[in-house]
This record gives C-alpha cells, structure tokens and sequence, in this order.
C-alpha cells in the first residue's frame, strides 16, 4: 500500500527542507543541544531529561534515537485504527521520511522521522520517534528535526 504525502502539510515541509537544508538550526532560547558529536546532534525543549544515550522524556512525551545500520525506515503500515501521513524530505543533503500517526482512541500519538544515506556507510541510519499522550503539533515536532546535524565525514 502507498500512502501519499497530504497537501496541507506542504507548509510544515517546506520549513523541514529549509531548516534543514542549512546544516541543521540552533535550538531555540532554553533548548539544549543532545546527541552524539560524533555523528549527529540535534536539538531538545529544556523539560526533556535523558533517561539514557537513546532516550528523552518530558512529561507527557518520549524520544527515542536509533542510530546505526538497522534503524526502523519508519515502511510498516499503520496499525488498524490509525490516521497515518508520510512525507518526503531532505534532512542538510540526505533523503529522509516523516512519519505522523494518530490513535485518538488509545490517547497515542507518534511522529518519527528516518534519515538515511550518511555516516561511513551509505547504508547507516537515523530514526528519532515521538510518542505523546498528547497530540504533537506539526510545528513542535518539525522545530525538533530542523535541529538534527550530522558530523562531516
């Protein structure tokens, strides 16, 4: 099954391509830089806590990282019940899918982004996933991925 990227989020998009397509944005004032220096860093609202090197809470939220050559590409479809969008976009110069998926019912809400193509192997890389007990603005979430830098090779 193909799902098709949704026309009105073409706003949202168009800030992605141009965020990131700078070298990823500073954070804005009282967000604090995360990741790994090494390979990528991006950026996080200053209520989020680490609960490990892959893991970020606030209190209604939880981000989690995957790193490496067997992350999600986020191709799974939806589970039954789910409004799902999926939207192609470019992350500094690498191809890079968002993921947006709603179950108002079971009070969950996810949006991940899976950015591939970069690190020492062409076949290395990133996931970062958001699940909520709250809706998660498109601004809020795509605020968040605009931050993502990759280390030069």
């Amino acid at each position: 099954m193909t799902i098709m990227p949704r026309v009105k989020r073409l706003p949202a998009l168009l800030l992605v391509l141009s965020a990131c397509s700078s070298g990823g944005e500073p954070g804005p004032e009282g967000w604090k830089r995360v990741g790994n220096p090494d390979a990528f860093t991006f950026h996080l609202p200053g209520d989020f806590a680490e609960q490990s090197a892959r893991e970020y809470r606030n209190a209604t939220t939880t981000l989690t990282v995957d790193f490496g050559q067997d992350t999600d590409p986020l191709t799974s479809p939806a589970p039954a019940g789910a409004e799902r969008s999926v939207d192609s976009v470019i992350v500094e110069q690498y191809p890079a899918r968002i993921v947006r998926t709603s179950l108002p019912a079971r009070q969950r809400w996810e949006v991940a982004i899976h950015v591939w193509g970069f690190g020492q192997d062409e076949n290395t890389g990133l996931t970062m996933s958001l699940v909520s007990s709250v809706p998660l603005s498109s601004s809020f979430t795509n605020r968040i991925f605009s931050t993502i830098h990759f280390a030069a090779r």
